[in-house]
Parts: C-alpha cells; structure tokens; sequence
C-alpha cells in the first residue's frame, strides 16, 4: 500500500485559543507503508499440451494482494526446441496487474500442422518486476506433443520375382 497522510488541526474550543501563538496548529502524520512487497511466479513449473488441444493458458500467482498496481514482462525465452509462428504464437508480454488482484494469465496457441513431429517445448520467463518481487516458478516449460498420426511405410508389391542375372532391382516402397 502507500504510504498515508493524516493531518491534524487545532481550530479552537472550549477554553483554548489556537489562534494566539501559543504553539504549533497543524501537523501532518505519516503512516510508513512496510508491508512487504508481494511475490509472482508462474503458477506451475510445466504444462503438456498437444497441438491439436489448440491453446493453453499459463497463470500467474501474486502471494499477497497488493494496493498498488504490479507490471512485469512474460516472454519467450527462445531456448525450447518449438519455433514461434510455425509451432506456436503467444499473448506473452508486458502484464498489469491491478491492486486487490492475486492472478493473471497468458495464451499460448499452437499451430496444428499434419507434420509428424517429436516432442517439443516452449520455454517462458518472468522479468522487469514493478512493486513485485519475481520469485518460485520463475520459468515455465511448455511440453509440446505432435498431434498427427506416424507415418506408414510399405512396399508397392507384395513380392518380386527377379532371375539373378538381371543385376541390380530397384524395389519402390
């Protein structure tokens, strides 16, 4: 919270005269905001989706409400083998938080191509904390599982009959 200002005056009453000299009429007191500053992580360490659930959601948790309000950058570290446009887009980036609230999220959408693929992951982070301290889960691994079938393989007959000085037989799959 902030820190907050009351401010006392003596106007006069019964018996006193604040208008003759006789000291200070006003003084301002300051209540010193020490509450601690709250923290933020995300609100797991991991998620698993596959491309064709379309989209995920990664939270974000404050510890503590705060009255003031919290900003903060989540992006794309860039170090999971996933490559953004072409497997995924994101709504990561600079986040708001308004005072008296604990949570906050980004989208994560994947892109459902028919390309068999081995697992891949999108790594996140969390940066440039105002009026928060950044702590706990401050990554998040996205693991990115392919959607599409394993491709087949197969001969284009069943069985070739060749006499053996025919040399070399090409045999398409």
């Amino acid at each position: 919270e902030e820190d907050q200002t009351i401010i006392f005056d003596i106007t006069g009453g019964s018996y006193v005269n604040s208008q003759a000299g006789l000291g200070i009429a006003q003084t301002t007191y300051t209540i010193v905001d020490d509450d601690p500053v709250p923290n933020i992580g995300f609100s797991d360490p991991t998620t698993s989706a596959t491309e064709a659930d379309g989209s995920i959601t990664l939270g974000l948790t404050v510890s503590t409400e705060s009255e003031k309000t919290i900003t903060l950058t989540a992006a794309d570290l860039g170090t999971g083998s996933a490559t953004t446009t072409t497997d995924y887009t994101t709504t990561a980036g600079a986040i708001t938080i308004l005072p008296g609230v604990t949570t906050s999220n980004f989208v994560v959408n994947f892109v459902d191509d028919t390309e068999d693929e081995a697992l891949e992951t999108i790594n996140f982070g969390l940066s440039g904390g105002t009026n928060v301290n950044i702590t706990g889960n401050t990554t998040h691994r996205v693991d990115l599982t392919d959607s599409d079938p394993v491709p087949t393989l197969q001969f284009n007959t069943a069985a070739v009959t060749q006499d053996e000085t025919f040399g070399t037989h090409t045999i398409q799959v």
